[in-house]
């Protein structure tokens, strides 16, 4: 079932109109016909099912509400940027594993250079996280955040940090979790 995120609240029998991104992905890419259904996530992040009709403006009619399942922590994912390909890769995998927040780094060897079309860059980003997040059937939306330096990644400090290292030994990262 395909998914898409509303920037509106959301409830049973409640009809929306929606946007031409999504009027053109369900008509003219994927070929939807009336009466087929969707998933649609409102402001809130609660999934709900959607019927939808092809009238002159395409509308969804909310007809059941999913149980939405709660996280338990927050995951910031801070990383080095990569080339554009590679990086908007990882983009969509970071997503997928359930990551909150994107945060590029720039480090002494970093090879991409910021430019003055960051903001394009940072909103492009945003998209394709957004694209994930409805391929992965995920109910909250991941921020991807305008690079910073490697000195200021102290301010996404936390209670449990963890550093990949490729010579290490002894540590494995599922000894690392908590599950409680």
């Amino acid at each position: 079932m395909r998914q898409f995120f509303i920037d509106e609240k959301l409830d049973i029998g409640i009809t929306v109109c929606l946007n031409q991104d999504i009027k053109h992905h369900l008509i003219d890419v994927l070929r939807f016909k009336d009466g087929d259904i969707i998933r649609l996530v409102d402001n809130t992040n609660q999934p709900y099912k959607a019927l939808i009709s092809l009238d002159n403006n395409l509308s969804a009619k909310v007809i059941e509400k999913f149980e939405s399942v709660e996280k338990k922590g927050k995951i910031i994912y801070c990383c080095c940027m990569i080339k554009k390909d590679r990086w908007q890769w990882l983009i969509e995998k970071a997503v997928e594993f359930n990551c909150d927040v994107i945060v590029p780094v720039i480090s002494e060897r970093t090879i991409i250079h910021i430019d003055e079309k960051i903001e394009k860059k940072v909103e492009r980003w945003n998209k394709i996280a957004l694209m994930a997040a409805q391929q992965c059937n995920r109910t909250d939306l991941v921020k991807v955040e305008k690079p910073i330096k490697l000195k200021q990644i102290v301010q996404y400090k936390s209670t449990n940090n963890l550093v990949a290292y490729e010579k290490e030994k002894g540590n494995y990262l599922y000894d690392l979790i908590d599950d409680n």
